[in-house]
């Protein structure tokens, strides 16, 4: 319109002004560039230059002076702004609930969003669920740079041709540098979005709401609230958006909300690897593209959000080298490639506002948490880091679950994940001192020590067992192996870095019992006792280097390395000589035997045995004595004689009763059914067998499971029952594939081969003895002499 005494419209003059703050500079200003410029809130300017509001005369000066207008043009555009408003005040009487303009103050539409089909069409299911004439409101939940406000904006767009009562941003700042918005605040500038002039006072929320209510009257427009704090920033603007449909996206859980049914949540989760990759591909143009596996390693570490995976799309677009890595750091502190009207932002400044948003304990809490080298957490791991009770840190990380910070992975188990946690970290090494970090780690490793040391007793008493030890605390302290494991590891490899050694040894002691006793991660401790090694004679613990030298020399021998495992061994007894310990000689003799007895040397063998039977005798140690009273038991059942067999087995089994070694009775049972089946009395056979099976079930040793069904496999064989003793060998294969025991595994393949060739299947026999003739073959076992020769019999 021309600029003359025909006083403009509000939304005539948000034309005006557009055109003004275009030649300002000769490039457009999208609303979100002039809100960060003047200080005012996106919403503001949504509203201004949607024309659904009319800038008050300090906003537009702020406006106009923070872009560079001319002076004589800011004041011609004051004296239109003036006439504007005194147009709208002469206006016929009250404005009937949304104002003539239809409120459209909508950002940009983000464009086609990668892998949100499933929560797009859940919206509109939602949407359509709302009855007529009544409101409803949608919550999308989820991370910092998941893509909620893409979500709502890509939805709204689409439609919002079903919104004839108009369609209305509003910016919460839940999560912002800033300040979040007061719900005076917030309703305020909900009036100006619809056309309304807000006359209350600023502390009257409830007049505020009033005047909502009557804007909005009886229809229903779509107002999305995005970036909302919690449930009590959302509560008085949804009372007065009683008929809209509202949308809102949130950090936070809005359990309050969510539970009472005000609000239905749509949880919105990271992308998959399909997604992921997608996304990134379609912002890399074709002859920058970087092969597969460097695009998906790199794609690995964004963890599926959208934010890092555009930032990631930058890096690629500037023609990446192939093999690049991104660091977590350096990928904190990058912009993302923008959308549509959308502001870039880096992820460091993402994540930072939700550590604002929380109370000092917690976010101290997360930096804390950052630091220590485990990757799941418990409550109880949580709280030992802190120095915490467990009521405090429950609470703590219900907060850091519900403002997104912390990922649930079932029950009491949850991990940061490595973008928060490299976040965390870079803030905890910027605000807590290093004895604040270090003290966390270390009151953690207490806590692993204390827990490790009770689940190894629990499932391996060297003596007998605590009265009341229920089947339930033994698949306690096996469930807790299985589920820290993972950050025994990490500890111990922490530890080393940081030139811990006696923290070293201590975790390291941990693991002992579960791995040569109950064979569990059997071929990943090797590394884990050469540490524990490396540092006893760091610092000068001679006991634990002893034990520990044992400790390698035993994994390479299960591992099928003897010669490596000898030159362990004998360096254990010379240092148990030199302390003067004969109970760890007596084992470590043992041992050296058990090398023997693998190789077929079976005088070498008893001769070992025997001298750890002295040994033990000497050092007074009954676990020693029934070690190798089962090991000779053992040797004479191959020299085929029971009779000194059936003598040493007893002794052992005697000797682990008296300590009450359930582990240890097992085993003897199982070298007692051997005997009875080789003597013909498979009834004797029959019990001691069953006897040590329902002991390991009852316990979880898949170990011990395996070798008594194959046990028990061999029996029915001998008895002529080749159909049970196949069924027998079958499921000892699961078990011992579980604990990594290639020996039991080598037997399950013989003893399917003898049913095969008992049904006349030569084919099908040959194709298992030549596995179980390899993997012998492959731990340098005796055994596999006695496969050769059914091979080259059927040959």
């Amino acid at each position: 319109m021309a600029h003359g005494a025909i006083a403009p419209s509000t939304a005539e003059f948000a034309g005006i002004l557009k055109k003004a703050l275009t030649a300002s500079n000769g490039k457009p200003l999208a609303a979100a560039a002039l809100a960060r410029r003047t200080g005012l809130s996106r919403s503001t300017m949504y509203a201004y230059l949607a024309g659904s509001s009319l800038p008050s005369p300090k906003s537009l000066d702020l406006l106009l002076t923070a872009v560079g207008v001319p002076a004589g043009q800011q004041r011609r555009l004051s004296t239109l702004r003036d006439a504007a408003a005194d147009a709208r005040l002469a206006g016929p009487g009250p404005a009937a609930p949304l104002a003539a303009a239809v409120a459209h103050t909508l950002p940009a539409d983000p464009g086609e969003l990668v892998g949100r089909a499933e929560q797009l069409a859940e919206l509109t299911g939602r949407a359509r669920d709302v009855p007529s004439g009544r409101g409803g409101a949608v919550a999308l939940t989820g991370p910092a740079g998941v893509g909620k406000t893409g979500l709502a904006l890509r939805w709204a767009h689409q439609h919002i041709a079903e919104f004839a009562d108009g369609a209305v941003y509003l910016d919460l700042g839940g999560y912002a540098a800033g300040p979040p918005r007061e719900p005076g605040a917030a309703l305020a500038e909900l009036l100006r979005a619809f056309g309304a002039d807000d006359t209350a006072p600023t502390d009257r929320t409830g007049e505020r709401l009033a005047q909502l209510r009557t804007a909005v009257g009886g229809r229903k427009p779509l107002v999305i609230l995005d970036n909302a704090l919690d449930d009590e920033q959302l509560r008085v603007l949804l009372a007065g958006l009683s008929t809209a449909f509202v949308l809102i996206t949130s950090r936070d859980l809005l359990p309050g909300l969510s539970v009472a049914g005000e609000v239905a949540r749509i949880p919105v989760r990271p992308l998959d690897e399909a997604a992921a990759l997608d996304l990134v591909q379609r912002y890399v143009p074709s002859p920058l593209r970087q092969p597969a596996a460097v695009t998906r390693a790199v794609v690995a570490r964004c963890v599926g959000l959208p934010l890092a995976l555009r930032i990631v799309a930058g890096q690629l677009g500037r023609g990446w080298p192939t093999g690049g890595t991104l660091a977590v750091d350096r990928l904190l502190g990058l912009p993302a490639v923008a959308q549509r009207g959308r502001q870039q932002l880096s992820l460091r400044e993402v994540l930072g506002w939700s550590e604002r948003r929380l109370p000092e304990s917690t976010a101290r809490a997360l930096r804390l948490l950052a630091v220590v080298p485990v990757a799941r957490l418990s409550t109880e791991t949580a709280a030992a880091a802190l120095g915490q009770s467990l009521s405090q840190t429950s609470r703590q990380l219900r907060r850091l679950l519900r403002a997104h910070l912390l990922e649930p992975l079932g029950h009491n188990q949850f991990r940061l994940h490595d973008l928060i946690r490299g976040y965390a970290r870079e803030r905890a090494l910027a605000v807590d001192d290093e004895a604040a970090r270090t003290a966390a780690e270390d009151r953690l490793i207490e806590h692993f020590v204390d827990a490790g040391q009770w689940a190894s007793q629990t499932l391996f008493p060297a003596t007998a067992p605590t009265e009341g030890v229920k089947v339930h605390e033994r698949r306690r302290a096996q469930g807790w192996f299985d589920q820290q494991w993972p950050q025994l590891v990490d500890l111990i490899a922490s530890t080393v870095r940081r030139d811990a050694p006696a923290a070293t040894v201590r975790l390291v002691q941990v693991i002992r019992k579960p791995v040569l006793e109950g064979r569990i991660r059997v071929r990943e401790s090797v590394e884990l006792f050469l540490a524990g090694l490396a540092a006893a004679r760091s610092v000068g613990d001679h006991a634990a280097e002893a034990v520990l030298l044992r400790n390698v020399g035993s994994t390479l021998r299960i591992l099928g390395n003897d010669a490596d495992a000898i030159g362990y061994f004998e360096e254990a007894a010379e240092a148990s000589r030199k302390l003067g310990d004969d109970e760890a000689l007596a084992g470590t003799v043992s041992e050296l035997g058990n090398v023997h007895l693998w190789a077929g040397r079976l005088t070498d063998a008893i001769d070992h045995y025997q001298q750890a039977l002295q040994f033990a005798d000497r050092g007074g140690s009954v676990l020693a004595a029934a070690i190798a009273h089962n090991n000779l038991s053992i040797c004479y059942r191959k020299r085929n004689d029971h009779r000194a067999a059936m003598d040493h087995a007893n002794a052992a089994l005697a000797h682990y009763q008296q300590l009450g070694a359930e582990s240890g009775i097992a085993r003897t049972r199982c070298q007692l059914c051997e005997i009875a089946t080789d003597m013909g009395d498979f009834d004797t056979a029959a019990a001691e067998a069953g006897a040590a099976l329902t002991w390991a079930r009852t316990v979880g040793s898949r170990q011990v499971e395996a070798e008594v069904l194959n046990v028990l496999g061999e029996m029915h064989r001998a008895n002529a029952q080749h159909a049970l003793s196949r069924a027998h060998h079958v499921a000892a294969l699961a078990g011992a594939q579980s604990v990594d025991d290639d020996y039991e595994q080598a037997r399950v393949h013989e003893g399917i081969g003898w049913s095969h060739q008992a049904s006349a299947e030569v084919a099908l026999a040959q194709q298992a003895w030549r596995q179980s003739f390899a993997m012998y073959r492959a731990m340098g076992a005796d055994d596999a002499a006695r496969v050769e020769v059914l091979l080259t019999a059927d040959a």
